[in-house]
């Protein structure tokens, strides 16, 4: 475990917390082994596709006049 621990620069105590909730996930996890035979299954992608387009940046331009300011 120190050796996990040292690779991911994280301290011993947070590594065996993660691994110990890692193992509780285990445990509750469903077999997917009768699943997996069945010929209409499928498998799917894990979360729905989302297209993210990335905004566009809006330059504003302000007409000031400068010289009224001072």
């Amino acid at each position: 475990m120190r050796v996990a621990a040292a690779a991911l620069r994280i301290s011993l105590s947070y590594c065996y917390f993660r691994f110990n909730e890692a193992k509780a996930a285990v445990i509750v996890q469903e077999n997917l082994q009768p699943i997996i035979g069945d010929v209409s299954f499928l498998p799917g992608p894990w979360r729905p596709f989302k297209l993210v387009m990335p905004e566009r940046w809006l330059q504003l331009s302000l007409d000031l006049d400068v010289g009224s300011l001072c």
